[in-house]
């Protein structure tokens, strides 16, 4: 199995889509983080994203890993939520050739722990636009859930010898 997690790997994948229009590290962060890591950033003015995932059970084909993850995207900007809600579903709605572009970018940036790793499909659960304001001070989400399939290699020997 591959030493880092599949969200990680789509994470850059989508901050690098996102930092190519515009966005910016909030803090020396880059602003795609687990809801554990929200206060770090709910305090500055720029978007950023929280993240959570699930993993499904895959059935019959155990092999093939499914997870679903959500981005709640929060900006004090709502066409800032708007754009990167219409940037990655336009991204992750493309199933095989959003897999293709998350392979290749994963391979490109060359990061040790992915090297097992190889994504299958991508679709869009739901986007949603920017909604009103409920946050303290103001902030807007939205939000994108996608859904992807990915397939490791295990590491862990399953033939053993018998214990007497």
């Amino acid at each position: 199995m591959t030493s880092k997690a599949a969200v990680y790997a789509v994470n850059r994948y989508t901050w690098s889509l996102l930092s190519s229009r515009g966005w910016e590290k909030v803090n020396g962060l880059t602003p795609i983080v687990p809801a554990n890591m929200e206060p770090e950033l709910a305090q500055y003015s720029k978007p950023f994203i929280v993240y959570g995932t699930a993993s499904e059970w895959p059935g019959p084909m155990w092999w093939l890993q499914q997870e679903q993850c959500a981005y709640t995207i929060y900006s004090p900007t709502v066409s800032v939520i708007n754009e990167a809600v219409r940037v990655l579903n336009e991204a992750f709605i493309r199933m095989d050739e959003a897999a293709r572009d998350v392979q290749r970018h994963t391979v490109l940036t060359n990061d040790a722990g992915y090297d097992d790793l190889h994504f299958k499909s991508f679709e869009v659960v739901s986007a949603q636009s920017a909604q009103a304001a409920e946050e303290e001070g103001g902030r807007q989400s939205g939000l994108v859930v996608i859904k992807y399939q990915y397939t490791t290699e295990p590491n862990i020997d399953f033939e053993v010898e018998p214990v007497p």
